[in-house]
């Protein structure tokens, strides 16, 4: 004792956390050389006395023993050797041994510290095992929120939400206080919103939604949630908001895991809005922050790059989605997530669909269905099931179609979309196995779907319109054909790439149809003949309606945004051109632009079209493209007549002009365009108004004449026909509603009251 009372404090430390070292594990004290210059420390303890070599140098008995009676002693101070002896294994990576000294001494909070510690190097495939057996060793009744909070991501590193969750619940039950609650809630309903339990997870946080005084993440981590709830309850719009705010709120916080779920998120929510490239740009985004991350997160890789495939599949990049997908699943491999697997299989088998490749398609949605059954996640067997029927009617194998129709009919229907899906592919079986009773699935699985287009409204119609075609009924197929066309335009959720390849197998009866029928849809997946009857492939497709986008012989083409104005510019002159001062006046307002900045935009554009694409004739630039060689969605506006203009011309014309024309673009120029575009495409619904109605499409005609009314709220015509229609039908609230809308616009607007004609409507609706 007298000679421990002589060493210097550090030295005295460094004594006690080698007592405990060599009675806890054995460890010889000559193991301490080269940390904390131990080599010289121990040739100071050799000339001292305290090592004694046998063989290997270990501490004196007499010295070990008066170090081990005064740190117990002295609880203080045996805590912080402990500590540090803790500390000098995880610096080894010896963390087992941590979890022994914790055991034996029963100091389990330096486990849980030390743990915490370093949790970004233990939370890895090779590991989440082994700190689920340390830290399960803790007693319940001692588990801090932190260490907990480690321990459910380990129990989901390995798949086992159901621990996770008893795990949660325990905690939440014994952890009252109001951070811990926090902590607890954010972790379960990730936990239970992975699982797609969305509305339960969104009720976990629902009281923290409106509570400014949050931390930034843990703010950020309530509104993804409620975001992506929203998202899957059908407020796209209202989740997109929510997922951006969650977003901006990470902007400044640097490289984070949250940072990165987020993106996706919000990226997965911009895809379900057909906001391609929006999604691109957060996938991009989402992608540099898991790979800026010190510690590697393959299973959040594999999800980002997998839906960087989805969209390359949706924008008819087939070629980019089978690297993507290919990518996403070595990563989700190394991470063995085996749900992430199963989305990325899925993602492989529709880039199959959509190269023809049926054989392939089908072995890749079985191998997901065995993957969604190893975890348990069966939400999405009905779209699996539906989708393999659409790829093994290709192989023609009976035998397979009959076992799927078995396995079809048994699967459990929890939601309309479940059983849109199942119809479909009962219908797909059916048609190919030559069983009746195919056209009331469809029609009653369509009349129970809500929302926007989907696939599923597309699978269902496609196979409607074929269901008819083959039953003689053309009047129903010629509808449900023309259905098809409005569902194209909208070019949402993979529908033109995956629909295309879904009617490959029907090419005769789409021929047929088209000619009978003049649909777009059959004319745009159907090859051209020999003949010429189906339109060739366009040189030039532009859509700025809604979301745009640029194809070169059909193959999208990604141009900057002053691209996409100066193919509009040019188009809408109707080929007498622009001189370059009037473009970059347009394009960049009274700044005009640089004319560095106008020959590096003209450079890109024709390298990405042609050369030939903007040719320039006597200081006039014009498109270089024949007028019967261009699909805009934009001169179909202007150019069709509503007066006689064929249904289905009509029809697309119409269904262009509501979506905003260049949203986002505030050019003076374009806001004029917008006015105009307006106007006529509130002539074009008043036209498709009239046509609903003369085919006694009663609610269809309503619709319409209520677009009109959206465009123009002070067209006339629109307004007599739709208080008319109202009141022929016995709706004299809506005859009401519609004139006093109509009457305040005329007032806001122009000062004056409605015409006599709609004011003698307006009389007749108040009639008793």
């Amino acid at each position: 004792d007298d000679v421990l009372a002589q060493l210097d404090p550090l030295q005295r430390q460094r004594l006690d956390s080698v007592a405990l070292l060599d009675m806890l594990s054995e460890l010889p004290v000559a193991d301490l050389s080269g940390v904390d210059n131990g080599a010289r420390l121990i040739s100071e303890w050799q000339h001292l006395g305290y090592v004694q070599s046998n063989p290997q140098l270990t501490l004196q008995p007499l010295l070990k023993t008066a170090l081990l009676r005064g740190l117990r002693a002295d609880p203080a101070a045996y805590h912080a050797a402990i500590q540090a002896t803790a500390a000098w294994f995880a610096a080894h990576d010896d963390f087992a041994a941590v979890a022994r000294l914790a055991h034996k001494t029963q100091c389990w909070t330096v486990l849980m510290q030390t743990l915490e510690q370093y949790s970004s190097a233990l939370l890895n495939r090779a590991r989440f095992v082994e700190v689920i057996g340390w830290l399960a060793k803790i007693p319940d009744h001692l588990l801090s929120v932190e260490a907990g909070s480690l321990l459910v991501r380990c129990y989901r590193g390995i798949n086992d939400d159901a621990g996770a969750l008893l795990l949660l619940n325990q905690l939440l039950g014994r952890l009252t206080s109001a951070a811990d609650q926090l902590t607890l809630r954010l972790l379960k309903a990730s936990v239970i919103q992975a699982a797609g339990a969305t509305a339960e997870a969104d009720r976990l946080v629902a009281p923290y939604l409106h509570d400014l005084a949050l931390a930034v993440a843990d703010r950020a981590r309530v509104l993804r949630i409620h975001g992506i709830a929203l998202a899957a309850g059908g407020d796209a719009e209202a989740g997109l908001e929510c997922l951006a705010c969650a977003a901006a709120l990470l902007d400044d916080q640097g490289a984070s895991r949250l940072a990165g779920l987020v993106l996706a998120d919000y990226a997965r929510a911009a895809v379900g809005m057909g906001n391609y490239p929006l999604a691109e740009r957060l996938l991009r985004q989402a992608e540099r922050v898991w790979r800026d991350l010190s510690t590697p997160v393959p299973p959040d890789l594999a999800c980002t790059l997998n839906l960087q495939a989805q969209v390359a599949l949706h924008t008819g990049h087939l070629a980019q989605a089978e690297r993507l997908a290919e990518a996403a699943y070595d990563h989700a491999v190394w991470a063995n997530s085996a749900r992430t697997i199963a989305d990325i299989l899925i993602t492989q088998a529709d880039i199959a669909l959509a190269r023809h490749h049926w054989d392939i398609a089908a072995a890749r949605y079985q191998l997901a269905i065995g993957q969604l059954h190893l975890v348990g996640d069966l939400a999405r067997l009905p779209y699996l099931l539906a989708m393999q029927a659409q790829a093994a009617r290709h192989t023609s194998n009976l035998d397979t179609l009959n076992a799927m129709l078995q396995q079809l009919e048994a699967a459990a229907v929890l939601v309309p979309l479940d059983h849109a899906w199942l119809a479909a592919g009962k219908a797909a079986a059916y048609l190919h196995l030559g069983i009746a009773g195919g056209e009331l699935l469809l029609e009653q699985a369509l009349a129970a779907l809500e929302g926007p287009p989907t696939l599923a409204h597309g699978l269902l119609t496609l196979l409607l319109a074929e269901t008819h075609w083959a039953n003689n009924n053309r009047s129903a197929a010629k509808a449900a054909w023309h259905t098809l066309d409005q569902l194209l335009l909208e070019g949402r959720g993979g529908l033109p790439i995956l629909l295309g390849a879904l009617a490959n197998h029907s090419i005769g009866r789409l021929r047929e149809g088209h000619l009978g029928c003049q649909t777009h849809f059959a004319g745009w997946v159907t090859p051209p003949t020999d003949g010429g009857s189906l339109p060739a492939t366009p040189l030039l497709t532009l859509r700025v309606h809604g979301q745009t986008m640029v194809a070169w012989h059909d193959q999208v083409v990604k141009l900057p945004r002053h691209g996409i104005l100066l193919l509009t510019l040019l188009l809408l002159s109707e080929g007498s051109g622009m001189t370059a001062d009037e473009l970059r006046y347009r394009l960049w307002g009274d700044e005009c632009g640089s004319a560095d900045s106008w020959r590096k935009l003209l450079q890109r554009v024709r390298k990405l079209l042609s050369p030939q694409a903007i040719v320039l004739e006597n200081g006039v630039y014009r498109l270089g493209v024949p007028a019967d060689s261009i699909d805009a969605d934009v001169l179909q506006v202007r150019q069709c007549c509503a007066g006689s203009a064929d249904p289905v011309s009509l029809r697309r014309a119409a269904a262009y002009a509501a979506r905003p024309l260049l949203a986002g673009s505030e050019e003076a120029w374009v806001a004029g365009e917008r006015k105009v575009s307006s106007l006529r495409g509130a002539d074009l619904w008043y036209a498709v108004g009239n046509l609903e109605r003369d085919e006694r499409q009663i609610d269809a005609s309503a619709a319409a004449y209520a677009t009109a009314l959206r465009l123009n709220p002070l067209s006339e015509r629109a307004v007599v026909a739709a208080m008319t229609l109202a009141l022929t039908h016995s709706q004299r609230c809506t005859a009401i509603n519609i004139f006093q809308t109509y009457a305040q616009h005329m007032l806001d607007e122009m000062g004056l009251d409605p015409a006599p004609a709609i004011d003698a409507l307006y009389r007749q609706a108040l009639e008793p």
